[in-house]
């Protein structure tokens, strides 16, 4: 397939974050051209950890089946004595198990290779005929006020050529780039001619560190498949190995620490597997094939703003997370959610510009928390104090609420375009319950004539869901003219009315689709109590942009939207 011949956006880099985009982007009808320098799929495992809020993001996306097929785990952590290597000292698991729930169908980390999380995403973009454009380099670019002139180097058999591009936007996701290996780190306070970053006057928050890895795919004896296993030598070289099992007889290797003679590590296969058994004390471990052999130097960190004018960085170009804590990809495919709705909509003319400016507003201390970096982040300016102040005097900052590493607790509720808490007390006050920016739960068990659904199985990546909680016919009503009062084409949200188990349910109601809540599963997860009228805004990234009560709440809300003059 030829690449768009116009694009709307260039997305430049084909990892996790670029493909989500991508995706995301052209189930809302806009022409993308994604670009990636190497000439040849990634290779190596590197045993990936999905985050049960990215499972919920890659639902949206239509592909979490596809995810759930080749993923693997959740497994506990085994780690064995030194020396000797083989007597476990302890084995725990890294979450707190738990089973899935009405409103939380994905609860556990689960782990997949990035190469084949990278496969099922290339293979639903293929379907939207949106192929990666591999051996196309970014080598520079220049913006105005209404486009982004982009210089490609498209390299193949034949030799090279220069390819220039007028866009729109362009989206760097090219973070993980370098002459010498393509999982190699920019340091984020350098700029690199090589990466879109390389190109923005961008400077990186102060704190950045160091951290080094080796890993490895290989096919070994010896080894259970049903465990994480770790051994930890102490001491002056200290050096952690863990090896995840991936499928059968497949394990990733991960060394990280003072690692000696690196350079010989990743090129001397044979001293590899010598380093391992001298580390482990296991001389009975086989070594059959090593599939894939990297370092991975990081130095952990973040820009100070994610985007410049017209163009915007999401994953690794703007900020590098710890190996260790598995936020990176999950962290990278939170940025280009939140990212492509807004993109759409000021492309297709329904809202202006400046919402692109939440982009900054929304992500920047989510992941600055993350990195703790949030008090650099408002020494630069970068995050208003008024809000800070505000979200934090409420017990509602970022600091509350995204620490978990399953990431279902990030939250914007500090946006200037979300609206409302849910009051669910008889004196009216808020409460410290679902509010608006959060995550919007699911709910099992709705029934129509259709059969049982559940609310994730409505929500899209393309367009609003309006919930609505036993509206009247009448309130419906003044929803609907509203919303068709600032609805543009298929766009238009999706309306849907949800009523209580033992409610009469009217057959005349105007909704696209209306529920009996069966097991009153959604009004428990959305905390509306028995009787009272409710409506919830749920935007195309899965967060809860606005609840209110009749429409005139809704009309606020959207008129928070920055829109068209």
């Amino acid at each position: 397939m030829s690449p768009v011949a116009s694009p709307q956006v260039l997305i430049v880099g084909a990892g996790p974050a670029g493909l989500t985009l991508a995706l995301a982007l052209v189930q809302q009808d806009i022409q993308v051209r994604i670009i990636e320098k190497q000439t040849s799929l990634p290779s190596g495992r590197r045993c990936a950890i999905i985050a049960p809020r990215t499972m919920e993001m890659l639902h949206l996306l239509g592909v979490s089946k596809a995810v759930e097929k080749l993923a693997t785990g959740p497994f506990p952590v085994t780690r064995y004595k030194l020396p000797g290597g083989i007597e476990p000292l302890r084995t725990w698991m890294m979450a707190k198990p738990e089973k899935p729930t009405s409103d939380r169908p994905y609860v556990s980390s689960v782990y997949l290779g990035q190469d084949q999380l990278e496969e099922v995403l290339r293979d639903e973009l293929d379907k939207y005929s949106c192929p990666v454009e591999s051996g196309s380099e970014l080598v520079s670019l220049t913006q105005d006020d209404d486009y982004v002139e982009a210089v490609i180097r498209k390299t193949s058999d034949s030799g090279s050529a220069l390819d220039i591009l007028d866009v729109p936007f362009l989206v760097g996701a090219d973070g993980l780039t370098s002459e010498s290996d393509i999982y190699s780190v920019i340091i984020l306070i350098h700029d690199d001619a090589g990466t879109t970053r390389g190109q923005l006057e961008i400077e990186a928050l102060d704190g950045t560190r160091d951290e080094e890895f080796i890993t490895a795919d290989v096919k070994l004896e010896g080894l259970r498949d049903d465990t994480i296993h770790m051994w930890s030598v102490e001491g002056p070289s200290s050096v952690t190995i863990l090896a995840w099992p991936a499928s059968g007889d497949l394990f990733t290797i991960q060394i990280a620490g003072n690692i000696p003679d690196r350079g010989r590590l990743i090129t001397d296969e044979g001293f590899l597997e010598q380093y391992f058994v001298q580390q482990t004390n296991r001389k009975d471990i086989k070594f059959q094939e090593i599939l894939f052999l990297s370092e991975y130097n990081p130095r952990i960190g973040m820009l100070e703003k994610f985007s410049q004018e017209r163009v915007f960085l999401v994953g690794d170009a703007a900020h590098v997370h710890t190996l260790s804590g598995g936020q990176g990809m999950n962290s990278g495919i939170q940025d280009s959610m939140n990212l492509s709705w807004k993109l759409a909509r000021v492309i297709k003319g329904q809202a202006h510009p400046h919402i692109l400016e939440t982009y900054n507003e929304e992500r920047l201390p989510v992941v600055a928390d993350m990195l703790n970096k949030l008090p650099e982040l408002r020494l630069s300016g970068t995050v208003n104090e008024a809000n800070a102040r505000a979200f934090e005097s409420a017990g509602l900052g970022v600091q509350q609420h995204n620490k978990s590493t399953d990431q279902m607790d990030v939250n914007y509720r500090w946006s200037s375009i979300v609206q409302g808490a849910n009051i669910n007390t008889s004196d009216g006050t808020d409460t410290v319950g679902l509010s608006a920016g959060d995550r919007a739960p699911d709910a099992t068990k709705l029934m129509n004539e259709g059969g049982i659904h559940s609310l994730f199985d409505v929500f899209s990546c393309s367009r609003d869901t309006i919930v609505a909680f036993q509206p009247s016919s009448e309130g419906f009503k003044q929803i609907q003219r509203l919303l068709f009062s600032i609805s543009h084409g298929q766009d238009k949200p999706h309306l849907i009315s949800i009523f209580p188990k033992d409610a009469e349910v009217p057959q005349d109601h105007p909704s696209d689709i209306i529920f009996s809540d069966t097991e009153n599963h959604a009004l428990t997860a959305y905390e509306v109590p028995g009787g009272a009228e409710r409506t919830f805004v749920i935007r195309p990234d899965g967060v809860v942009g606005a609840i209110a009560e009749d429409a005139q709440g809704l009309q606020e809300y959207y008129a928070r939207l920055p829109q068209m003059s």
